[in-house]
């Protein structure tokens, strides 16, 4: 098991959630809400393709299960202890690594890849306790964030990218925050109202981060279904629930920055030519600070 800090911080969450059985809301500001959490009942995980293997928290231990056969068990404060180890690994090391004890471990209870292999956004499956229903359904979480399709967000969203995006060259502006604020007061597409290039470029942020993807045509749905969670530099775990959109919005926001893509990927900063007209590709570059 080989993997950067993001990767192995993937494999402390589905580690950490195990052991905790429950995983806490967030506010816009990344803060824990005491009051609001959602309990897991389990996690479910592809090691290979067509082949789930189902973690079920019962009181002290977790079961595992593969077609409803249990397999093993492995007690959940020994999954909180290796977690804790993992969290501190992660915090001494750069670039990518490897941690033979944790991996030792993972082999142990059947987790043979630092990340299951996802075909989509979701990157950790959960089944959670609903707290308005109480009911028990299996939702996707996202641990990260991607990027397009603009005009299914929105029919003017190219034209407030564009804009955003000429303002970041122009002004060296690169906090998102900045950039929206500015192009409120320039109200370069005429709404008459600040909050409306806000309002869109939020939706914008949370598609990318929920389901929208680069070079492939999106249906408009979130394939992360449950929401975002967020592992903290602390090695807390939090959550942005569906439920919870507004606070999950106001976050991308305010932690997302432009940057300048690397000039040999994508053709950026090239020069082409469109009905004998040049031009010059600016690409457009979010990440979080």
């Amino acid at each position: 098991m080989s993997g950067n800090k993001g990767e192995w911080s993937e494999l402390y969450a589905f580690f950490k959630l195990l052991s905790q059985g429950r995983v806490h809301a967030a506010n816009e500001k990344v803060e824990k809400i005491d009051t609001v959490y959602y309990p897991i009942t389990k996690i479910m995980r592809e090691e290979q393709q067509g082949t789930v293997i189902d973690y079920i928290i019962s009181e002290d231990k977790v079961l595992i299960e593969i077609q409803s056969n249990q397999i093993m068990s492995v007690l959940r404060k020994d999954l909180e202890e290796v977690a804790n180890n993992l969290l501190n690994e992660i915090s001494i090391h750069n670039g990518s690594f490897e941690i033979e004890e944790v991996a030792k471990f993972a082999n142990g209870i059947k987790v043979t890849k630092i990340k299951a292999p996802s075909r989509n956004t979701t990157d950790i499956s959960l089944e959670i306790q609903d707290p308005y229903t109480n009911f028990i359904r299996p939702v996707g979480f996202s641990i990260k964030s991607e990027v397009h399709n603009l005009i299914m967000i929105d029919s003017s969203m190219p034209q407030i990218i564009a804009n955003i995006l000429l303002y970041y060259y122009e002004e060296e502006i690169k906090e998102c925050t900045s950039l929206i604020k500015l192009i409120g007061e320039r109200d370069p597409l005429g709404y008459g109202d600040a909050m409306m290039y806000e309002y869109k470029f939020k939706k914008f942020l949370c598609s990318c981060a929920l389901g929208m993807k680069p070079g492939k045509v999106w249906n408009g749905l979130d394939e992360a279904n449950g929401g975002y969670i967020i592992v903290k530099s602390d090695g807390e775990i939090l959550v942005y629930h569906i439920y919870n959109r507004n606070f999950f919005e106001q976050y991308l926001i305010d932690n997302t920055v432009m940057e300048r893509a690397s000039t040999s990927r994508h053709d950026y900063i090239s020069l082409y030519k469109e009905n004998d007209e040049l031009f010059i590709k600016l690409n457009l570059q979010i990440r979080f600070k």
